[in-house]
């Protein structure tokens, strides 16, 4: 998973110029809601360090990120469309989908 975020990361924040954290605060969330069944042991333990083992990762982060101030979180939030997010979308499994599966 980090190394499969850090490249969406990159790319996103290099197509719409956003901040690297924003991407993360934007991304992660839903990488690990996405990868959930492959990284099942991994994001068990991030719940359990959340303190709340039967809630997943996923949903954990994603109320993280809620409470942090001044950070975008969501794609509009940045200024991505929906439009722009599907060739996004698109373009990254064409030069890399080989990585994203």
């Amino acid at each position: 998973y980090p190394a499969l975020g850090h490249l969406l990361q990159n790319h996103y924040s290099a197509r719409f110029s956003a901040h690297q954290g924003a991407c993360s605060a934007i991304l992660s969330p839903r990488l690990l809601r996405h990868h959930h069944t492959a990284t099942q042991p991994q994001q068990k333990r991030i719940s359990e360090i959340f303190g709340r083992p039967d809630v997943p990762a996923s949903k954990l982060v994603a109320q993280l990120v809620q409470k942090l101030p001044g950070v975008p979180k969501d794609h509009e939030d940045v200024g991505v469309s929906m439009e722009e997010l599907e060739k996004f979308a698109g373009w990254m499994f064409e030069t890399h989908g080989e990585r994203l599966n």
